[in-house]
């Protein structure tokens, strides 16, 4: 296997586990009027620790092929709360 495609699968292994991690962290949310913040906070704390770029993180999920179905939420909220622009 490649270089490039270990890179490729490791993007998509981390994009998978972002996506699970921010789906439960929603769901774990009590306080609804402070999610937005909470949940801002959580994705940079979260990228931070993984030293992940913001950046490069929205543009992978732009491009993905399931970025309709699975990430055109969490790319609305990159945009809404000025993550990774």
């Amino acid at each position: 296997m490649s270089l490039k495609n270990n890179i490729l699968n490791d993007d998509e292994i981390f994009l998978k586990e972002f996506l699970k991690k921010f789906y439960r962290q929603v769901l774990k949310i009590e306080n609804f009027t402070k999610y937005e913040n909470i949940l801002k906070e959580w994705v940079k704390d979260f990228l931070k620790y993984n030293e992940k770029s913001p950046e490069i993180i929205l543009k992978l999920m732009k491009e993905h092929e399931e970025k309709e179905n699975w990430f055109s939420s969490i790319i609305g909220f990159f945009y809404e709360h000025d993550i990774a622009i």
